[in-house]
């Protein structure tokens, strides 16, 4: 599937998780939407940690929902579409295996409240 594709399947997807969020119950609603553009590496493969520098990675735009749960709690769900290229020795794009674009990330956690 081609980037375009992908990109176009990510919208229809989207619009229909939000769709589904607006019609169902207020208490299902997220806290936040943010759509965001992010990266993953590992730090240590760029300058100055290393004297041989790497373009591994991947770069995501993404959708994410976040709901504050009780007791300083957060649930924190996004879907996206990598914008990395393709390596013709790996079959992914980026440092994501797989042989779509399209990512999903789910995280559980706890919020220290500085002030």
């Amino acid at each position: 599937m081609k980037l375009r594709d992908e990109l176009i399947l990510f919208v229809i997807c989207l619009s229909i998780l939000f769709w589904v969020i607006c019609l169902s119950s207020c208490a299902a609603l997220p806290n936040t939407i943010t759509p965001q553009l992010t990266h993953e590496s590992h730090i240590m493969q760029h300058e100055p940690f290393t004297n041989q520098p790497t373009d591994y990675g991947a770069n995501i735009l993404e959708t994410e929902a976040r709901w504050n749960l009780p007791r300083n709690f957060t649930l924190s769900v996004a879907d996206g579409v990598n914008l990395s290229q393709q390596y013709p020795q790996m079959p992914g794009y980026g440092e994501i295996m797989g042989r779509t674009r399209e990512t999903f990330r789910a995280s559980f956690g706890y919020s220290f409240v500085i002030h």
